[in-house]
């Protein structure tokens, strides 16, 4: 039984031995460099961004005439879209900051139900969503959530959200792409009955 385990010790010893390969340093080592030659393009970022737009506070849902109809919604905004005709994808993050005229004040919630405030609120939100063009008015969510990725409150502090969406990059050549679209407009309501109208 000794004499297996002998051998058992003295054939794992040659096996270690025969793995460890001895490293010797010559004189002369060589050195030796690869050169890479790699070539890259600069994409071509081309996006559409409307320059300027407007919103209607109608605390009393007075009928507002909104190309050719009528609405009665408190927050009155123009869907607005967003074309990137880029060759690359590209991420889209906002930046919303309001200034109140007057005596306004942003609110922080809705200003419907028990609870309504009756100094001159508004509760208004930002949103942005994917477009299948840039003229179909898209699914808006029915109400704000402040963990939406896609939904800024506004007030008078700058708030900004990063990646907010992905437009896809453009298709057809370069003189007539066409490629991802973003959607987006103001919502919220207000108070209804201000003390101060």
């Amino acid at each position: 039984m000794k004499f297996k385990k002998l051998v058992s010790t003295a054939l794992a010893g040659a096996m270690a031995l025969s793995l460890s390969v001895p490293a010797f340093a010559a004189d002369g080592d060589l050195e030796q460099s690869t050169n890479i030659t790699g070539t890259t393009q600069a994409p071509t970022i081309k996006i559409t961004v409307p320059a300027a737009g407007t919103v209607t506070v109608n605390p009393y849902k007075m009928a507002v005439s909104v190309g050719g109809s009528d609405v009665t919604d408190q927050i009155i905004s123009a869907t607005q879209f967003i074309e990137n005709a880029s060759d690359v994808a590209l991420k889209v993050s906002a930046e919303v900051t309001g200034t109140a005229a007057g005596n306004l004040a942003f609110a922080t919630a809705s200003t419907q139900g028990s609870r309504a405030p009756t100094t001159n609120s508004v509760f208004m939100y930002f949103e942005m969503v994917a477009s299948d063009d840039g003229s179909t008015e898209p699914t808006w969510a029915t109400a704000y959530d402040s963990k939406a990725a896609t939904q800024i409150l506004v007030s008078t502090k700058a708030t900004k959200k990063a990646d907010m969406l992905t437009l896809a990059a453009g298709t057809g050549t370069a003189a007539a792409a066409t490629g991802g679209y973003a959607a987006f407009h103001l919502a919220g309501d207000a108070a209804s009955t201000p003390t101060t109208a």
